[in-house]
C-alpha cells in the first residue's frame, strides 16, 4: 500500500509481514518478477554467495498468464549450458529441510526433465519422466530412499512441496498443499555439495525442461514446513481475512495503491470496482471486495478504507483587544464564521468550523452635573472597580457602576462584561464644593462670562498649573500661571467649564465657570 497514512501504513506492513514472513524460506526464494538475466535471491538469510542467480543459456524469465505472474521458462537444452546458477554450495546435512516449486507445462517425454539439482552432492536431484513415470517428480540422492509425487510434473499448473522432517528422519511429499506421500528414510540423507553449483531447472548436463516448460515460486527452507504452511503456501487466499485489517485513507492525499499479500497470476483477480489487476487504487473511503482465482490461490475476502478525515464545528468567544488564536495558530480579531485546517494524531486533515464572537467592553465614563457630580460607567457589566490614577490604587468599596470621589483629582473604572475586563482611561473629577487651602486662595471673574476671565492667586503665581476643562473632561488648555494673574478665553460654545489649579505640591483646586 502507497501514500498512506504513517498509521495506515503501519497497520497494513504488519499484516503483509505475517502472510510473506511466515513462509519467508531462509536459503533460496526465487519468484521471477523481473526481467534480464538477474534473478535476486529473496530469501530471509541467503547463503554466501547467492544474493543473486544467474539465468544461463537459453532459458529466460519474464510474465506468464500461469502461475503467479513471472516464471522461469525452460529452453529444453541440456544444463550444461542452460540453468539457473544459485551460486550456492548445497548443504542441506543434519537439519530438517523443505523444497518447494510450482511448474506447469511439463510434458511426458522419453526425455528426463530435471528441475533442480547438484551432481556434487551426492546426486541430489529431483526429475520427471523415466524412473519416475510420466507425469510425476521423483526426489533421488545419496542416501536418499526415493520419494514419488505422482502428478506434480503435468502441463497444468501445480505445487510440489518435499519436507525433511530431520528428527523424524522421514521425507514427506505434498501436492497442492495436501501430504501425498510418506518416506521414511533407511539412512541419515548427505546432502553436502563438494563444489556445486545447485542448479534450479537444471542437473548436470541433463535437459531442465522441455521449451516452454514454466517453473515459479521456488523456494529452499532451512526447516521443516508444518502441513498447514504448505497448505497457506499453496492457497494463501483460502481463508477470508487474507486482505488484513481495515484500512484509514487521508482523501485529502490523493490516491493510494493497495497491493494483494501474495503473487497471483494475470487475469485472475477481479475488484468490485471492475479493476482486474492486483494492486488497486484507492481514491475515496469506499468498501472493496475481491475475488481471486488462478494458479496461485483461489478466494474472496473484503476491506474497508475508512476515511481518517475529520470535521468539527463549535462557538468560541474572545476578547478585544487581545482576539483569538485558533487551533491552527490563526488570529482573528472580529466575530465572524471561520474554518480552520489542522492535521489530526494520524496525520490526515480535520477541518474545524468557528463561530467566533469577539466581545468588547464599553468603558466611557461620564460625569453628572448634579451636585456633587458623579462619574459614571457604561451600563450592563457584570463589575465595576474605581481607580485612583493619582496614586494609582484601588479605591476600597468602590464596586458601583456611580461613583463619587471624596476629593478632585484623576479616576478610572476597571469593567468586566461579557467575559471580557478592560480599564477606562482616567477622567478627571472636579468639584468645586470641594474647598481646600488652595481653592479659598484663588479668585476667578468675570463669571459668567461672553469668553474672556482672570484668575488671581494670593501667592506662589509662578508655580501653579493651569487646565481649562469642558463638560466632558476634555482639556482645552493647559498653561502655567503668568504673574499675579493670567487670563484665559473660553473659544467653545456656550456652558459649563471648570479650571484645574494644581501647585507644586500637587493639591488641586476646580473653579467652575459659565459661559454665557
Amino acid at each position: 500500500m502507497k501514500k498512506l497514512s504513517t498509521t495506515a501504513i503501519a497497520l497494513w506492513l504488519g499484516v503483509a509481514g505475517i502472510l510473506r514472513a511466515q513462509n519467508t524460506p531462509e536459503l533460496l526464494y526465487y519468484n521471477f518478477e523481473g526481467s534480464g538475466t538477474k534473478v535476486p535471491n529473496l530469501a530471509s538469510a541467503p547463503p554466501a554467495g547467492t544474493d543473486t542467480a544467474n539465468i544461463l543459456g537459453a532459458i529466460t524469465q519474464g510474465s506468464s498468464s500461469f502461475l503467479c505472474g513471472g516464471v522461469l521458462m525452460g529452453s529444453g537444452n541440456s544444463s550444461g549450458s542452460d540453468y539457473l546458477n544459485t551460486g550456492w554450495n548445497t548443504e542441506l546435512s543434519n537439519i530438517s529441510w523443505t523444497i518447494s516449486f510450482r511448474t506447469n507445462q511439463i510434458s511426458a517425454n522419453a526425455t528426463l526433465y530435471y528441475i533442480f539439482g547438484d551432481a556434487n552432492a551426492g546426486s541430489f536431484r529431483c526429475f520427471t519422466n523415466g524412473v519416475a513415470g510420466s507425469n510425476n517428480w521423483i526426489l533421488r540422492g545419496t542416501g536418499i530412499t526415493d520419494v514419488l509425487v505422482n502428478g506434480g510434473a503435468l502441463t497444468t499448473s501445480t505445487m510440489t512441496t518435499f519436507v525433511y522432517d530431520q528428527p523424524a528422519n522421514t521425507i514427506y511429499g505434498y501436492l497442492n498443499g495436501a501430504l501425498v506421500t510418506t518416506v521414511p528414510q533407511s539412512a541419515t540423507p548427505v546432502i553436502t555439495s563438494s563444489g556445486g553449483p545447485f542448479k534450479v531447472m537444471g542437473y548436470a548436463t541433463n535437459v531442465g525442461a522441455p521449451s516452454g516448460g514454466l517453473l515459479d515460486e521456488f523456494r529452499v527452507y532451512n526447516r521443516a514446513l508444518s502441513a498447514a504452511e504448505i497448505a497457506q503456501l499453496y492457497n494463501p487466499y483460502a481463508t477470508p481475512g487474507f486482505l488484513g485489517p481495515d484500512q484509514a485513507i487521508c482523501p485529502s492525499d490523493g490516491a493510494v495503491q493497495f497491493d494483494l499479500p501474495y503473487p497471483v497470476s494475470a487475469g485472475s483477480v477481479t475488484w468490485s470496482n471492475g479493476i482486474t489487476m492486483p494492486a488497486l487504487t484507492v481514491t475515496t473511503p469506499d468498501t472493496f471486495s475481491v475475488n481471486i482465482s488462478g494458479d496461485c490461490g483461489s478466494g474472496s475476502d473484503t476491506i474497508i478504507f475508512n476515511s481518517l478525515e475529520s470535521s468539527a464545528s463549535f462557538a468560541a468567544t474572545a476578547c478585544v483587544p487581545e482576539g483569538y488564536t485558533s487551533p491552527g495558530g490563526a488570529v482573528y480579531t472580529t466575530s465572524g464564521i471561520y474554518t480552520d485546517t489542522i492535521p489530526n494524531a494520524a496525520g490526515c486533515d480535520s477541518i474545524l468550523t468557528i463561530t467566533l464572537t469577539v466581545n468588547s467592553v464599553d468603558t466611557t465614563v461620564s460625569m453628572t452635573l448634579s451636585v456633587p457630580p458623579q462619574l459614571v460607567a457604561a451600563a450592563g457589566a457584570t463589575s465595576y472597580q474605581w481607580y485612583d490614577c493619582n496614586n494609582q490604587m484601588l479605591v476600597p468599596g468602590a464596586t458601583s457602576q456611580n461613583f463619587s470621589p471624596g476629593l478632585n483629582g484623576d479616576f478610572a473604572v476597571i469593567i468586566t462584561a461579557n467575559g471580557c475586563t478592560d480599564t477606562s482611561g482616567c477622567r478627571s473629577y472636579y468639584y468645586f464644593g470641594l474647598e481646600n487651602a488652595l481653592s479659598a486662595s484663588l479668585k476667578l471673574y468675570p463669571n459668567p462670562t461672553t469668553g474672556s476671565f482672570r484668575i488671581e492667586a494670593a501667592e506662589n503665581k509662578e508655580m501653579l498649573q493651569l487646565e481649562l476643562i469642558n463638560s466632558v473632561g476634555q482639556v482645552l488648555q493647559d498653561l502655567r500661571m503668568n504673574g499675579e494673574n493670567t487670563v484665559l478665553n473660553i473659544e467653545g460654545a456656550k456652558g459649563l467649564y471648570f479650571v484645574r489649579v494644581t501647585n507644586a505640591a500637587g493639591e488641586k483646586a476646580v473653579l467652575r465657570i459659565i459661559k454665557e
